[in-house]
């Protein structure tokens, strides 16, 4: 399984999990068991986190790593919507696209 080394690699696994959660991931000619899917996608971001301790306070940190949590809840659920206003979200927080509000 690869790894997230940078705040760049976490930015871009949270797109792909936009673009692809919660079944659509792209095949990447892999054996099942090391191709992509939410769960491996969500492993990989929760140890990725590293990278994105350094740019947040404590608190946003800590609301960061729930609304992470929760955006996979949400598409385990099968509940799109939620997942994919959740990941949006945490790229703004990471400073990626225009602000809410």
């Amino acid at each position: 399984m690869r790894r997230i080394e940078s705040r760049q690699e976490f930015l871009e696994l949270l797109t792909v999990v936009l673009l692809s959660a919660p079944d659509d991931f792209i095949d990447e000619g892999l054996p099942p068991e090391e191709s992509l899917n939410l769960e491996r996608a969500y492993r990989l971001l929760d140890v990725g986190l590293e990278h994105v301790r350094k740019c947040l306070n404590d608190q946003k940190y800590a609301e960061f790593v729930l609304d992470l949590k929760r955006s996979q809840m949400a598409f385990e659920a099968g509940d799109e919507h939620t997942g994919a206003a959740l990941i949006q979200k945490l790229m703004r927080d990471l400073g990626f696209g225009p602000k809410k509000g």
